[in-house]
């Protein structure tokens, strides 16, 4: 009997145009999961829905 791999929790530290080119990979990835953004202006438009389900944290310090 074999289990599932864990996946690797990934967190990004800014919410900028390669942090969402990697969040796309990772969201087609079996063995990883987007869990967190880091963004010196977390209030900022936009950002859940770039990252879907990730909690967008209050700089990067929080990640």
């Amino acid at each position: 009997m074999t289990s599932e791999p864990q996946k690797i929790r990934w967190g990004i530290l800014g919410p900028g145009t390669i942090a969402k080119a990697f969040a796309g990979g990772v969201a087609h990835s079996r063995t990883g999961t987007l869990v967190a953004i880091a963004a010196r202006n977390p209030g900022k438009s936009g950002l859940a829905e770039n990252f879907p389900g990730a909690r967008i944290l209050d700089g990067y310090e929080a990640l």
